[in-house]
């Protein structure tokens, strides 16, 4: 694992069911980015050395090459593990028997606008409890999952409240603004726009990929979502 202070493995459950949900979306391209945007992201925080991408078949076909500045990456193939709970359970197994006990994080694939420190701040406040659990915005699902020592695993359901319920710590103590905002919907992504013209949740940099996809919709005459030209702008760049 690289860096002295790179000590989180963190997974990214990439399932099938959740390709299909975007499959409405107005291009591929765009559900994509959104994914690539978040493992680069994940990668960039400087308290992660690893981050395993856990697929499904399906998925496993569909998607490249995945790289990204910073922690290492790699991809586990997950069989036929059936939603994001199982496929991330698959994967807690396969690191802890690679990779030995060690702190590790399931992190949602659709939060684009994450910002690496908040992610470091919040696995920081994480360390202190053996397994701890951060609610989205919305409050319907989790989108990060931490457990301390990687030996010590329990299952759990994907909601926030599901974990809260069986006595999981909850990281709802830092703002985490960029952290809570996944995008899995169209209507999500509007929400982000709605939200100080998608600045409030980004970053410097934030988002590249999924700015880019809206762009390349623009210049092809599709309208991808309401008042999309806020997140198509480039840090520090102009409308197109």
């Amino acid at each position: 694992m690289s860096g002295g202070g790179r000590t989180w493995t963190v997974i990214v459950p990439l399932t099938a069911a959740g390709q299909r949900r975007r499959a409405a979306w107005p291009s591929q391209a765009l559900a994509t980015a959104v994914v690539l945007d978040t493992v680069e992201a994940v990668a960039a925080a400087e308290s992660v050395g690893r981050v395993v991408l856990a697929v499904d078949g399906e998925v496993h076909r569909r998607l490249g090459a995945v790289e990204a500045a910073g922690a290492e990456v790699s991809r586990v193939l997950v069989g036929d593990a059936v939603g994001a709970d199982e496929i991330a359970a698959a994967a807690r197994r396969h690191v802890l028997g690679t990779w030995g006990a060690h702190r590790t994080a399931v992190i949602a694939g659709d939060l684009p606008f994450l910002c690496p420190p908040e992610l470091d701040r919040t696995l920081g406040e994480a360390a202190r409890f053996a397994v701890a659990t951060l609610g989205d915005a919305d409050g319907r699902r989790s989108v990060l999952q931490t457990f301390r020592d990687g030996d010590r695993m329990p299952e759990g359901a994907d909601s926030d409240a599901g974990h809260a319920a069986q006595g999981w710590a909850e990281l709802d103590r830092l703002p985490n603004r960029s952290l809570r905002r996944d995008v899995d919907t169209l209507d999500h992504l509007a929400m982000v726009i709605d939200s100080d013209r998608g600045r409030e949740w980004g970053w410097p940099g934030s988002a590249p990929r999924t700015r880019a996809a809206l762009r390349a919709l623009g210049r092809a005459g599709v309208e991808p979502i309401a008042g999309w030209r806020a997140l198509a702008v480039p840090d520090g760049g102009v409308a197109v």
